[in-house]
């Protein structure tokens, strides 16, 4: 079973007439939303007409997304059918139109590395290491880099999971890449873990 606690509520407002296509908006509790239509139209059903049941069921299958389906408002008229398999098209456009949105208020940044001198751990960068030690150490800010390469670290993991008020920036970052070298340590930028469900 999905932990919803994860991931973002989402509703699902779904509209349509007979004759026209089905229509599925996907919306946050911040306003952002996605909007795709199907490529069928809405035809008469003979025997299995949509119901919310099946609208639930189809558009409630959100678990490689980062959402979940909290609520549906289904306005179609009745007796009116649907191929399933239109419906998992119009879900997938839907969300990705809604992660497009939600997306957009992040606007793209190109890393910039060419400001800091990048260390080849050649033995003319490093200044000797002290013997019969091996320390490692995982710190979350500059604060953290100075004191383990002061204490005698001979690699320190910096960033990852940022628990503190700290934030990486290339300023700071060069002159940790400095004082760890200073110290013959060597520094490790560490990314973000990745947290799975289950």
């Amino acid at each position: 079973r999905e932990n919803n606690a994860l991931k973002i509520a989402c509703t699902a407002l779904v509209t349509g007439r007979l004759d026209t296509p089905l229509q599925v908006t996907f919306s946050d509790i911040q306003g952002h939303s996605g909007i795709a239509d199907t490529a069928a139209v809405l035809q008469s059903a003979r025997n299995r007409p949509l119901t919310s049941e099946i609208l639930k069921e189809q558009l409630g299958r959100l678990g490689n997304t980062p959402f979940y389906l909290a609520d549906l408002n289904v306005q179609i008229a009745e007796r009116v059918m649907m191929p399933l398999s239109e419906l998992n098209i119009v879900r997938r456009r839907a969300i990705e139109g809604l992660s497009a949105d939600i997306l957009k208020q992040y606007p793209k940044r190109n890393a910039r590395l060419d400001n800091i001198k990048l260390f080849n751990d050649s033995p003319k960068s490093l200044p000797k290491k002290r013997p019969q030690q091996n320390l490692s150490v995982w710190v979350a800010d500059y604060q953290g880099v100075v004191a383990a390469a002061t204490s005698g670290a001979n690699l320190i993991y910096a960033g990852g999971d940022e628990l503190t008020d700290f934030h990486w920036n290339a300023d700071n970052l060069a002159d940790a890449i400095q004082m760890a070298h200073q110290h013959g340590a060597r520094l490790v930028i560490g990314l973000p873990r990745i947290n799975r469900e289950g």
